[in-house]
């Protein structure tokens, strides 16, 4: 190998695995497909990298993507968080107050 490229081409190119995971939730699955796909950008934006640029342009594009699948996870999550809490509040109507002693005195004639 002469250059980092052919380095980066001889890591990403390994025969393809099957892996299984177990996830619990949805976010979770959806967690696990996001982070496959920031590893398959980042891989290629590496190997596209020119030469001497190749470490500062991989560190940008990890903090870039890592960023957003940071954002990505705490926007589902608060979200299931919010449908969560939504379900738990009652939608029951409110109770009407009793009848005696809330009506304001009448007058009558003057």
């Amino acid at each position: 190998m002469n250059t980092i490229h052919e380095a980066i081409q001889a890591a990403t190119q390994g025969a393809e695995q099957t892996v299984t995971f177990k996830v619990n939730s949805p976010l979770q699955r959806l967690l696990l497909e996001q982070a496959l796909v920031m590893a398959q950008e980042l891989e290629a934006a590496t190997a596209a990298a020119p030469w001497g640029q190749v470490a500062r342009l991989a560190e940008a594009e990890a903090v870039a993507r890592g960023r957003a699948l940071t954002c990505f996870a705490l926007e589902q999550v608060l979200q299931q968080a919010v449908a969560a809490q939504e379900k738990k509040t009652t939608s029951a109507p409110a109770r009407a107050a009793r009848a005696d002693g809330t009506r304001a005195p009448m007058r009558v004639g003057k």
